[in-house]
């Protein structure tokens, strides 16, 4: 290393490995970006950059090793491997107070089980259900979880695991990149039950009941990594069936048994559907009015409304008319009809056509009089009044008659 001067510049110096320097001068440059600048001779002094592992762009510039994509792999049999990771919490609570929710896929299979936790230290619990339900269906023993370093999945559960002699695959920390089957299952759930709850408008309370119908929906469609199989085919070894689906949030005319209602009582109930039966026959419903659960199989969908058209009475099948007069709509189903006129015709009246004097009919004549029989009663006035004075002198002698 050297003083000298360069340009006109004083005490520059001129280094035999200028490279750094120039990384140094240009605010720690790539080295892509110092051979660009190379290569258009804007350097002096420097005819190629390399540079070698530098401290202090370790902390300015370091970040995460990328993640590898590999393509859809699977198990060889059931059990073998499972999945598993914890959502939540939730801002709001389930009817049943849940904040959480943990998820369990079968590696194989890809089936997806969901549990409901009021908080992290059931996780064990539902673990141990799972376990149970699982091996008595298929015969197997659960072999790998598969689960991040959460601690939900510490002490308890790893002492648990151990006891079972079931290994753990824990990744590292902060890395759920290594988890990415539950993540992803995951996220699609939550998207999944948006969509439910928007499309039902329903409060978000009934997120639960959104989520294990997404889990159930989520079982039957074909998977590509099981080669357009579907996971209830492959865990359970027989044929699935897309009858019994239903509009979830729809409204619902659910049947109230005999001994529920008295005589005059009526015999159904709006509610709304929320799910299916699980490991019961039947739906399950929401009773809006006394605020419950429903369970039944004796229903009938509405699947084209939903919440808020319970109450609502059908309108009746009615005609809708413009009346010209008052400038208003008209609905009414007693209209007589004039397809030949147009509103240019309202308020004329048809002329009626002229009749002959022959041809006019007199249905109320006048009674036929003789002339000398009217002759007779031309008299005078005071033969009148004689007559009607006489005749008042003879009735009141004859009440004194009477009465004397």
């Amino acid at each position: 290393m050297k003083a000298s001067i360069l340009f006109n510049v004083v005490n520059a110096v001129d280094c035999d490995n200028s490279s750094d320097l120039w990384h140094k001068r240009l605010s720690h440059i790539s080295e892509k970006g110092l051979n660009c600048l190379v290569k258009k001779n804007l350097l002096s002094g420097l005819k190629e950059a390399k540079l070698e592992n530098y401290a202090h762009c370790f902390a300015g510039k370091q970040h995460k090793v990328s993640f590898k994509s590999h393509p859809p792999s699977r198990k060889s049999e059931l059990l073998e491997l499972v999945h598993s990771d914890l959502c939540g919490p939730m801002r709001t609570k389930t009817f049943g107070g849940g904040l959480y929710f943990v998820t369990l896929i079968d590696d194989y299979s890809r089936k997806l089980w969901v549990y409901v936790l009021k908080t992290k230290d059931q996780v064990l619990g539902v673990f141990k259900q799972f376990q149970a339900s699982v091996e008595r269906d298929t015969g197997k023993k659960l072999k790998c979880v598969h689960i991040d370093n959460g601690g939900e999945y510490c002490g308890p559960f790893d002492e648990y695991c151990r006891q079972q002699g079931i290994r753990h695959q824990k990744t590292p920390f902060k890395t759920p990149q290594l988890n990415g089957l539950a993540e992803r299952m995951n996220k699609t759930l939550m998207e999944r039950v948006r969509c439910l709850l928007s499309e039902a408008k329903l409060l978000g309370s009934f997120w639960g009941e959104a989520l294990y119908t997404a889990t159930h929906v989520i079982n039957l469609p074909p998977v590509v990594v099981l080669k357009v199989d579907v996971s209830n085919r492959v865990w359970y070894g027989k044929d699935v069936s897309y009858n019994h689906f239903r509009v979830f949030g729809c409204k619902t005319f659910v049947h109230v048994p005999k001994d529920e209602r008295s005589k005059l009582d009526a015999k159904t109930i709006e509610c709304i559907f929320i799910g299916y039966g699980h490991d019961e026959f039947g739906y399950r419903f929401y009773d809006h009015v006394e605020k419950k659960l429903v369970r039944s199989r004796d229903v009938i969908f509405v699947e084209d409304q939903t919440i808020e058209d319970i109450g609502k009475t059908e309108k009746s099948e009615s005609l809708r008319f413009y009346e010209h007069v008052k400038k208003k709509l008209v609905r009414s189903r007693d209209v007589i009809f004039v397809e030949d006129q147009t509103i240019e015709d309202i308020g004329k009246t048809e002329k009626s056509e002229s009749l002959s004097t022959d041809d006019v009919v007199d249905f109320d004549p006048a009674p036929q009089t003789d002339k000398h029989n009217v002759a007779n009663f031309d008299c005078h006035d005071d033969d009148v009044q004689d007559h009607i004075a006489n005749d008042s002198v003879d009735d009141n002698d004859d009440i004194v008659g009477d009465f004397g």
